[in-house]
């Protein structure tokens, strides 16, 4: 029988996935749209300067291919969240624990080093939802007998 709290708290955490979700089609149907703005942030130079075979080159390296990584996570994470989290099970509140600790610090840190503050603000508010969702089912999930 699945808690209040558990309950609440599953469903707050589809809101991180779908955000995750989002930024992995960006990222992998669309990645100009934020590789540009990144790259001119990052080196002061201009994206149109870049030769067309180094532009295509940047879109599928770090932009494609760096997307369907992030869309794999996504699924991953909706997959926990609507399964195992939803029934209580504790191996996968840890899981969403290290998944959206580790992914969203290192994401805040990489944007941020690009100059994309406003991305460094959606993952913080994206671990904040992350962990407002644990915080609620803590207690039913990590208090129950194994």
């Amino acid at each position: 029988m699945e808690s209040r709290s558990v309950s609440i708290a599953w469903k707050i955490m589809l809101i991180p996935s779908f955000i995750i979700l989002i930024f992995g089609l960006v990222f992998t149907f669309v990645p100009e749209t934020v590789l540009s703005s990144g790259y001119e942030g990052f080196t002061g130079q201009s994206w149109s300067a870049l030769s067309a075979e180094t532009v295509d080159w940047i879109l599928l390296a770090s932009g494609r291919m760096f997307g369907v990584h992030v869309l794999i996570i996504a699924i991953l994470l909706f997959a926990i969240a609507l399964k195992s989290f939803r029934k209580g099970e504790r191996w996968s509140w840890y899981a969403i624990l290290i998944t959206v600790t580790l992914g969203m610090s290192f994401d805040s840190v990489a944007v941020y080093m690009m100059g994309e503050l406003y991305v460094v603000a959606i993952d913080i508010i994206m671990l904040l939802i992350a962990y407002l969702a644990l915080g609620i089912s803590a207690k039913d999930i990590l208090g129950k007998n194994s």
